[in-house]
């Protein structure tokens, strides 16, 4: 346009007026929006295109502000990733990752910042009353917490640990004195289907894990020794189990007729079921066991399928068993640092002195607690 009239426009147009070089006058348009230089002239399709492209395309926007990753997930991902949780078993490892995940779900606005505030500490205790119905899960869930500051503390991600000595809401221990009574184990073995009574007696006898029990295989019985590397602790200790079988004749009757079974895939305990023998799995034990106990014992009985194998470690103690000696047969890890592995010949020593002892005390009169156990 020429002339010195300055042209009509819409709002939010900056023009700028300029002579050239012959005297003419021009004006050029830009968006203030944007400060992009429109073509054509206000009131005309080429300005309004113009004008339409420019407010499309827009300023580049500015960067938002990249949000803080949640905490948790930088501290659960970088814990998956140590020493300390690749030596767990993949079961503990299943179930830490899935209490991982829903610690993530619950604070995943927490920031690393956010973990080192005292006022932190009121929402993990929140937390923990809110998951009061299932006290045990609750335990573990705050128990885990505690563990993974305390790894984040160690590495220097956080200042400290404000999930750590949260109350529990079951004491430590509170299954120690839930044990079998010989009448309960009468009753259960009489009603139990073979396959689960079978299991039942190798359970008491033998004070073997669920775990370990169900991947038994007939080769690692050689000798009248039963021989077994803990699951739970195979990357840990790494302490092993050497079972004299022979000693104890209940055990002895029991594993001549386990061998007398179809071989089922070399496992030493097959299940017995419509399909036919295959290996026992712990789903199928603790579903079956949970069955049987309901409907012998009641519903209100809260009996664990463990509980066998604390019943099992209290008879060695009853029997007289010293503490090195319940540890050769249960696996469990000695106060010391010494692992059992680098004593193999005094653990077999031991477990043959807990069997003899344990076998004195079924044939005292009035003894049932193995006694019961010899179909």
């Amino acid at each position: 346009m020429t002339g010195g009239a300055k042209p009509t426009k819409p709002k939010g147009i900056n023009s700028v007026r300029r002579t050239l070089a012959d005297g003419t006058v021009r004006f050029y348009h830009y968006d203030r929006a944007t400060n992009q230089k429109l073509e054509g002239e206000p009131g005309t399709a080429e300005f309004e295109a113009s004008l339409r492209r420019a407010r499309r395309a827009g300023r580049p926007r500015r960067a938002k502000a990249k949000k803080p990753e949640s905490a948790w997930k930088v501290i659960g991902h970088a814990y998956q990733q140590s020493p300390e949780y690749l030596v767990l078993v993949p079961k503990t490892r299943r179930d830490r990752d899935r209490m991982i995940g829903e610690i993530i779900d619950r604070f995943e606005f927490q920031t690393l910042t956010d973990l080192s505030r005292r006022r932190v500490r009121e929402d993990f205790y929140r937390w923990r009353d809110e998951l009061a119905a299932t006290p045990a899960k609750a335990d573990k869930i705050t128990g885990l917490m505690s563990l993974l500051l305390q790894f984040a503390y160690d590495r220097g991600m956080v200042d400290v640990n404000h999930a750590s000595r949260i109350k529990r809401l079951t004491s430590h221990g509170s299954r120690k004195d839930i044990i079998l009574t010989s009448e309960q184990e009468a009753a259960l073995l009489a009603a139990a289907p073979p396959h689960l009574a079978r299991a039942i007696r190798f359970a008491l006898l033998t004070a073997v894990r669920q775990r370990d029990m169900c991947s038994i295989r007939r080769d690692q019985y050689r000798d009248g020794w039963l021989h077994i590397i803990p699951t739970k602790t195979r990357k840990t200790t790494g302490a092993q189990v050497w079972i004299p079988v022979f000693a104890l004749p209940p055990l002895q009757e029991l594993m001549e007729e386990l061998l007398a079974l179809p071989d089922c895939g070399g496992a030493l305990l097959p299940w017995d079921g419509e399909r036919g023998y295959r290996a026992l799995e712990p789903g199928n034990v603790d579903y079956q066991w949970r069955k049987l106990r309901d409907k012998v014992l009641g519903e209100d009985v809260d009996l664990h399928w463990h509980d066998l194998r604390g019943t099992a470690i209290t008879r060695l103690y009853e029997a007289g068993c010293t503490d090195a000696e319940v540890s050769s047969i249960s696996g469990h890890a000695g106060r010391s640092e010494t692992s059992l592995r680098d004593y193999q010949a005094r653990t077999r020593k031991l477990a043959l002195g807990a069997f003899g002892k344990l076998a004195r005390s079924a044939a005292e009169p009035g003894d049932r607690n193995v006694v019961a156990l010899v179909r």
